[in-house]
């Protein structure tokens, strides 16, 4: 990224005029202002305008000598300035300003002072994304209005003299229809996609105008196309600009993202089509500088031109090339998805079913602590009757206490009997605390306290338990609320990213481990095997999330690839076209130069896609980022120093290590939990964490097989097998040599099938992750094992699973 192509400030306004003449410098490319002058209008348009220094609205004003019956001026433009006050004098018959331009700037303090005299009139209309200030306009007769274009309109108009303002909700369309409006607009994409690594803020403005008025045109037939086929060119405005806004957003929200991105990209293959490229863009290069130095003879250049169209054909191959590759990993994508769909509503179930025997056990516990409380009251009660026999010998009231005593006596007893919850029993043992008779016997008085103890615990105990019911049953309708299908429509509407879907699911699994927290406590029956089932649904909702996004994003690219693929033959068939006209119509030749212009561009851009994918694969290889710069603003010699340092890059990390790689084996036992819990599910997900003692004293540790034996099972088949499915969630850590850690968000990698024979325990099918594939994974990732859909072995006798990584790594 050079400091030299991007938008910089002077004076109160941003130096637009600068930055696009360089950028068009760099690429010898010269567009002429469209300037047209009529006894009825004038027309100015070019890539940036200002209102002030424009001579011919100087001059128009102050010619007498032109009659006329209407003022109309339009002013087309990427940019619209005014750097000072402009001055509109009245006019005749009256006038009308048309702006249409994607920026409108007004210096501080400047202003249009219009001379409205009578019944003249005036009106100013414009048409703006983004208009940082508002201006004023000043009559003749000292009144003052502010013009501004608010963010929900497209534009304004004002009228005088009446002084009203109508806010304009849409484009018009008609200014689509006129050739100088989209000449502006096809030399305004050139320069976004020349700048989308120097100054991605302009770019995305730019992008962004285009889509916004010109996707009114698509899906629309015209009758007639008055200006050269201008309608057909908006629609394709459109189709080349919305995948580059997409490609622009997407790695925007990568960059907000605290995982980086690695692509899969095998070294050969990577290293020879960045050849490809290259080659390509150099021919390209050359016959294009060619070219735009013998303006002059452009009539004689068939043969250039023809070599041109060749190159544009061998990119339109790549392309081909390129989207096989992505409709094969949407389709391994797709296929993880559904995957994961049937996997999410299998656990669904699953912690249903746990929940239901949660609940029971939650009953259970209940009935326990109702028949302890049970004993604990007996006991106190006869205690206090022993209490009371003491009292008998005592004089005075005896018979009366003894009655009221026995009444309490036998009115708990009866309690404790037939009460069949909770509730009774507090409400009985409540009266007690309250009986008046029992507290005047001072000696009974600790025994009736015992008592009243022993209410509060019941009563606590049975707000524990309704608590406990209450609260999960509020938990479990968030879980049969859960609908698939719905998660998968929202992933792919309102929550693209998955953001908000992740946060909601976190809280609920926060509040579910709150819950469980005290019936861990108290081992209520099913309380551990319900929170190990919630655990597991919450890391395929995540799962699943991420194959939703990664499915998403791989249909993308194929949409994008296909765009791309439509440009090259727009931009051929143009080609081709002004090829065999080029000897007859001299006046085309700034159209085969914008042709040729957009196709450099093109070129260059696939250049940097490629390029950028190599930084974020070698980010991941090399745990630091490679000193290769992304700019389309580069010239063939510097892509081709970039070219020779992308080779000396992977030789040259080996340097950062102390010592040479090497390759070990570390085998280690699950834990038998993981191995009750694979009887059950025939599946399980084990997270390698960057601490695993297997790997403490090694660093830039990469997998090569993965293995996974069963141990405990046997067969009187000596050829009998075992076939297992392993996986990852995409999400991989990784640690420098001085301790600092990072996470990467992978393309999706499928899964892959270990198959051995039982007896032996010798691999049939090995799971391997190949080393000429530039992307092999860490092992510290969450794997997921699963028994192969056909294989219906019984686990009964399983007792260990041990998985056995042999890795390259260097040790410490």
């Amino acid at each position: 990224m050079s400091e030299t192509y991007r938008l910089k400030e002077s004076n109160g306004m941003c130096e637009w005029k600068k930055l696009y003449d360089d950028v068009l410098k760099f690429f010898k490319v010269e567009p002429k202002p469209e300037s047209l002058r009529t006894s009825v209008q004038i027309l100015e348009s070019d890539l940036v305008v200002d209102l002030k220094k424009l001579a011919t609205l100087d001059k128009y004003f102050k010619d007498d000598t032109i009659e006329t019956k209407a003022r109309i001026i339009r002013i087309y433009g990427d940019v619209v300035q005014l750097s000072d006050d402009l001055e509109i004098p009245s006019l005749e018959n009256g006038s009308v300003i048309l702006i249409a331009a994607r920026r409108i700037e007004i210096k501080p303090g400047c202003k249009i002072k219009i001379d409205c005299k009578g019944d003249k009139t005036f009106r100013l209309v414009a048409y703006a994304m983004e208009m940082p200030s508002k201006f004023d306009i000043v009559t003749s007769d000292d009144r003052q209005f502010e013009f501004q274009i608010y963010n929900q309109y497209k534009g304004r108009l004002l009228s005088l003299p009446s002084g009203e303002f109508r806010d304009i909700p849409t484009f018009d369309s008609i200014i689509l229809e006129k050739k100088p409006f989209v000449k502006v607009l096809r030399y305004s994409l050139q320069i976004a996609s020349a700048l989308f690594y120097d100054d991605r803020n302009v770019t995305k403005s730019i992008l962004t105008w285009i889509v916004e008025i010109t996707k009114s045109e698509i899906g629309e037939t015209k009758e007639t196309d008055n200006e050269s086929g201008s309608h057909e060119k908006v629609r394709e405005l459109y189709k080349q600009v919305y995948p580059l806004l997409m490609q622009l957003n997407i790695l925007e929200e990568r960059k907000k993202n605290e995982m980086l991105f690695v692509p899969l990209l095998d070294m050969k293959f990577y290293k020879n089509h960045f050849e490809v490229f290259m080659n390509v863009a150099k021919s390209y290069g050359d016959n294009y500088d060619k070219i735009m130095n013998k303006k002059d003879e452009i009539l004689g250049k068939r043969e250039e031109l023809t070599r041109l169209l060749e190159n544009c054909r061998a990119m339109t191959d790549m392309h081909k090339y390129l989207k096989e590759n992505a409709v094969r990993r949407h389709k391994n994508a797709d296929g993880v998805m559904k995957t994961m769909k049937k996997n999410l509503v299998d656990q669904k179930n699953a912690v249903l079913k746990a929940s239901e025997e949660f609940r029971a056990g939650i009953e259970e516990w209940k009935e326990n602590k109702e028949l302890e409380v049970r004993k604990q009251m007996l006991f106190a009660i006869f205690d206090l009757t022993l209490s009371v026999g003491k009292i008998v010998t005592q004089p005075g009231g005896i018979v009366a206490f003894v009655e009221n005593i026995q009444k309490t006596y036998i009115s708990i007893k009866e309690v404790l009997d037939v009460a069949d919850n909770f509730e009774k029993v507090v409400n009985v043992i409540g009266d007690v605390s309250e009986n008046e008779a029992l507290k005047q016997a001072g000696d009974i008085d600790s025994k009736v306290q015992k008592i009243v103890k022993i209410q509060g615990e019941l009563k606590k105990n049975y707000e524990d338990y309704k608590s406990l019911n209450d609260k999960d049953e509020k938990r479990r309708e968030n879980i049969e609320s859960l609908d698939v299908d719905e998660l998968a429509e929202r992933l792919n509407n309102m929550d693209q990213r998955g953001i908000l879907t992740k946060v909601e699911w976190r809280l609920i699994k926060k509040s579910m481990n709150e819950l469980l927290k005290y019936p861990i406590e108290q081992k209520i029956k099913g309380s551990n095997e319900y929170l190990d089932k919630l655990d597991d649904l919450f890391i395929f909702i995540e799962a699943f999330i991420k194959a939703n996004i990664e499915e998403r994003e791989s249909r993308n690219e194929i949409s994008k690839i296909n765009h791309q693929v439509q440009i090259s033959e727009i931009n051929k068939k143009g080609l081709q076209n002004a090829i065999n006209t080029c000897e007859s119509k001299k006046d085309d030749y700034e159209e085969i130069e914008l042709f040729l212009f957009e196709e450099l561009i093109n070129i260059k851009c696939w250049m940097m896609t490629y390029l950028e994918k190599y930084r974020c694969a070698y980010h991941y290889w090399s745990l630091c980022e490679s000193e290769i710069t992304l700019s389309v603003m580069k010239t063939i010699p510097e892509h081709m120093r970039d070219q020779a340092d992308i080779f000396g890059d992977l030789e040259n990390v080996y340097y950062k290590y102390r010592n040479p790689v090497q390759s070990s084996k570390h085998p280690f036992i699950l834990p038998k939990n993981l191995v009750e819990k694979f009887k059950v599910d025939k599946s399980i997900t084990y997270e390698i964490p960057l601490d695993h003692n297997e790997f403490q004293k090694s660093e830039r540790v990469r997998l090569h097989k993965f293995k996974v034996f069963l141990r405990g099972i046997g067969s009187e088949n000596e050829n009998d097998t075992i076939s297992l499915w392993i996986s990852n969630t995409g999400l991989f850590y990784d640690k420098d040599c001085d301790g600092n850690k990072y996470v990467f968000e992978a393309e999706h990698t499928g899964r892959l099938k270990f198959r051995y024979k039982i007896n032996d325990e010798s691999p049939l099918v090995e799971a391997v992750f190949d080393k000429s594939v530039y992307f092999t994974p860490t092992p510290f990732s969450h794997w997921t094992i699963t028994l192969d859909d056909d294989n219906n072995r019984d686990l009964s006798e399983l007792k260990s699973i041990v998985i056995e990584l042999e890795v390259e790594c260097h040790f410490v």
